[in-house]
């Protein structure tokens, strides 16, 4: 069960990261146009991308450590995860 968290983090991180990139290189006008570039045109996916690996990273956290820094390191991530989905709520 901890190697697939693991790899689901990883997974998540690298998506992120591209999606990071992917994010700059359209609003910056460095990439042609293409069909998948209206996603892209605002942070959206980056913001979406960020708050999935951030919960999962929580999770991740939270069976990786013990006493305090599994309270508030698991808090941490959730909270950043959480409130970054429902900003996008409350804005949307």
């Amino acid at each position: 069960m901890q190697r697939a968290v693991d790899t689901l983090v990883w997974v998540c991180v690298s998506i992120t990261i591209l999606c990071f990139f992917y994010s700059i290189l359209i609003i910056r006008n460095f990439v042609p146009y293409f069909n998948i570039n209206r996603y892209f045109k605002s942070y959206n996916a980056l913001e979406v991308s960020l708050a999935i690996t951030m919960v999962f990273l929580g999770l991740k956290l939270a069976s990786l450590n013990t006493g305090k820094k599994k309270i508030i390191y698991t808090s941490l991530c959730l909270f950043i995860g959480f409130s970054s989905i429902g900003f996008m709520l409350l804005i949307k």
